[in-house]
């Protein structure tokens, strides 16, 4: 697949144009999402309305960064520290306060299916799209909708899921009592871990390690079912409150218990306990940390990443992180008006963190992307669906490029909206402003 983009701006003043044009790269992102990875995938679903046609759903999606970004067919996201100036999806005109997303214009796009070439055409008005753009890139027409976040809140009239379900449905667990929190293709297991408690204290965990049936197939019990035990460990913790919170970091391959003695209100000078266990050595170690933010905190909807516990604030609208090493080097995140969720609806994408922002309508709940590197956050126009709790989990896959799983509801396989399905970065990076509008053509080929 070729493509090139092209940039007008226009000054509403003087009428004054600038034009770029330039030719992208193809990422392999989407020979990656067809890859038959096992047993993730359904071709019902692969080939079903999710994912066809391509050049509406998977190639639907335009994203303007401030950066340029890495030209390698491997890279498939956007690292931390690179924001979106701009973006837009096939068929929608915004009519919501996003500032990031144009309109699509329907009489300049185009489809030739003859030449095998659809062509693109995205409007930005004066208030839309300014800043400065380094390169432009075709992702999901879930992926438009702002799904690296925007400083500004545009409202959520018009929104999209952030992932794209590829199907897999299975069995990761045998009980109820048992959750599935890490997946792993390459070796073919599910990790899973059952409490145990005693006097209302969290004393141990039994850590199981399951086929998942990935790559094989079972003879003598059903595929759908949980796989067989392969290992399993007890885990002996420090005791802590049975009331806990759990969540697992795909970065330090560590499951990570937190308790406050039953309360939710984290008061400011009061202590509270994280408990991790790192999968490769699975031995346990207790944090005790002290609350030293001056604000409190609500420990239910803390979350550990990258060695940081990140958490909302307690009847306040301020969100922090604190290092699990030291509890005195905390920072307060900026950017979005609204105490986040790293428990519930909260997973980390290459570098970024998506934590829950708001809720929407029918267990739907709005996404930010928090940058850790800039301690920024911005608001998204993407959600997850969540009827369940705190234990339905979503995780990125070991061993596979683009695969997460989601666990202990509806069990399966999915893929974030917003890959790079392709890369095309400026030779120069223009600056759009409030006096110009903005036209981008982005025109791709098969072949």
């Amino acid at each position: 697949m070729k493509g090139k983009t092209e940039i007008i701006l226009t000054d509403v003043h003087t009428g004054e144009q600038k034009k770029v044009l330039e030719q992208n790269m193809t990422t392999n992102a989407l020979n990656d999402i067809f890859l038959q990875e096992g047993y993730m995938k359904d071709a019902s679903e692969m080939y079903g309305s999710n994912f066809q046609p391509i050049y509406q759903k998977l190639l639907g999606g335009i994203l303007l960064f401030d950066k340029t970004l890495e030209e390698n067919a491997a890279n498939y996201f956007a690292p931390a520290g690179t924001n979106l100036t701009a973006c837009g999806v096939y068929g929608v005109k915004n009519t919501t306060g996003d500032t990031l997303r144009g309109d699509y214009n329907s009489d300049e796009s185009y489809l030739d299916t003859r030449a095998k070439t659809m062509k693109y055409v995205y409007d930005f008005p004066t208030s839309k799209g300014n800043g400065t753009i380094a390169s432009v890139c075709l992702t999901s027409a879930n992926g438009g909708y702002s799904s690296y976040g925007a400083e500004t809140d545009g409202s959520t009239g018009q929104t999209a899921a952030y992932f794209l379900g590829t199907g897999g449905s299975r069995t990761f667990v045998s009980t109820s009592s048992e959750y599935a929190f890490a997946v792993d293709y390459q070796n073919d297991v599910i990790y899973t871990f059952t409490p145990s408690t005693v006097n209302s204290q969290l004393q141990s965990v039994t850590i199981r390690k399951r086929r998942a049936h990935l790559k094989t197939l079972p003879v003598t019990y059903s595929a759908s079912a949980a796989g067989e035990v392969l290992e399993s460990k007890i885990v002996q913790l420090s005791p802590i409150h049975s009331s806990y919170m759990w969540n697992y970091d795909t970065t330090a391959n560590t499951l990570y218990f937190m308790a406050n003695r039953g309360y939710s209100e984290v008061q400011n000078g009061r202590e509270f306990y994280i408990a991790a266990i790192p999968i490769g050595t699975m031995i346990a170690r207790t944090y005790n940390i002290t609350n030293r933010t001056g604000v409190s905190l609500n420990y239910s909807t803390g979350g550990v990443y990258g060695g940081y516990l990140y958490i909302g604030g307690y009847n306040n609208n301020q969100s922090y992180k604190i290092n699990l090493e030291s509890d005195t080097d905390y920072a307060q995140l900026s950017g979005v008006n609204t105490a986040l969720d790293f428990q519930r609806c909260c997973f980390w994408n290459h570098g970024r963190i998506f934590a829950l922002c708001g809720s929407l309508n029918s267990w739907n709940y709005r996404l930010a992307a928090v940058d850790p590197a800039t301690n920024k956050t911005r608001y998204t126009q993407n959600y997850l669906n969540d009827s369940k709790g705190n234990t339905k989990k979503w995780v990125a896959v070991t061993g596979s490029n683009v695969a997460f799983a989601v666990m202990n509801d509806g069990s399966g396989f999915l893929v974030p909206c917003n890959y790079l399905a392709t890369i095309n970065n400026l030779s120069s990076p223009v600056t759009k402003t409030a006096a110009q509008t903005m036209k981008v053509i982005y025109t791709i080929s098969e072949g």
